[in-house]
């Protein structure tokens, strides 16, 4: 279960030990996240892929190691990509990693270090559909 915080960072809490990890923005470590700050705004900051944790602050994106524990951080000014520095939503689809932000919505590759401009609009969330699901529900 993964956990943002408005000033703490992010609590990862394991339900099976029940062990809690935190990861938190320390200006002495390059590689912690790049803010422990999340807003009410950001409604879904987080996207698992594999051993992947890509998680949007209020001051840029985090691709984050799960085993090693570290991140790399990603800013607006420093990157082709990233909109803006306060992501909002990001979700991992089959092409990449979606980016949500308040200047529009980017489709990002990982692996080919490619992006594409989706909207101009400002996006808050992003909703994964379950075709399946989907597919039920017009039966109705």
């Amino acid at each position: 279960m993964y956990i943002t915080t408005s000033q703490s960072g992010v609590l990862v809490l394991d339900k099976k030990t029940k062990e809690v990890r935190t990861y938190s923005f320390d200006p002495l470590d390059p590689l912690s996240i790049s803010s422990s700050r999340f807003s009410s705004k950001q409604t879904k900051p987080i996207a698992i892929d594999g051993e992947t944790m890509w998680l949007g602050t209020t001051n840029g994106l985090n691709k984050i190691n799960l085993k090693t524990q570290t991140a790399k951080r990603y800013y607006s000014e420093r990157t082709g990509f990233i909109e803006n520095d306060t992501i909002n939503a990001v979700q991992k689809v089959k092409d990449g990693l979606l980016i949500g932000t308040s200047k529009g919505l980017v489709l990002y590759n990982d692996k080919t270090n490619t992006s594409k401009k989706v909207t101009n609009n400002k996006t808050n969330n992003i909703e994964k559909i379950n075709k399946e699901r989907t597919k039920k529900e017009k039966k109705f």
